[in-house]
């Protein structure tokens, strides 16, 4: 069965959206990093998100399937005024998730695509992101690249993908 989703752009601290991305948030941490870190560490990543959100230095997307919330992408446009900036032009995907009973439906694809049209209306000239080895076939599959091998190449990689101009 085909899902209904839909992609919200939080451009302020959406207060209807801020328990679910929160939740998320603390599902990702815990599932995806094996991370327990504790309520006043949460909340000071949160407020340090909020405030990032605030200032426009960074673009945080829900997804919802079935009018539920199943994921979130914080991600930026690199440009060369930022710190650590690798790729100027290119959007950044900082941190990616889908809860994991949602995995494996095509809602990740499906969200990416979304992604894809936000970034190229920014002009874009494609988007990159560091990818963990168990992630990096879903990666590929949307025709992603490994480009850098980073911190000796077993950890993770950075993985690029460039926009064709005539898509």
């Amino acid at each position: 069965m085909a899902a209904n989703i839909t992609v919200i752009k939080l451009d302020h601290w959406d207060t209807d959206y801020s328990r679910p991305f929160y939740e998320m948030l603390c599902a990702y941490l815990m599932e995806d990093f094996g991370l327990r870190p504790g309520k006043e560490h949460l909340e000071q990543l949160y407020e340090n998100i909020r405030t990032e959100l605030d200032l426009s230095h960074i673009f945080v997307h829900l997804l919802l399937a079935w009018q539920l919330p199943v994921g979130f992408c914080i991600s930026l446009l690199d440009t060369e005024d930022r710190p650590l900036c690798i790729r100027p032009g290119y959007g950044f995907i900082r941190d990616y998730y889908i809860r994991p009973s949602f995995r494996r439906q095509a809602l990740g694809t499906a969200f990416f695509h979304q992604l894809c049209e936000y970034y190229r209306s920014l002009h874009a000239k494609g988007i990159y992101l560091l990818s963990s080895p168990d992630a990096f076939p879903f990666w590929t599959s949307l025709g992603f690249c490994c480009t850098d091998a980073l911190h000796g190449g077993e950890n993770e990689c950075c993985v690029s993908l460039d926009f064709n101009p005539s898509l």
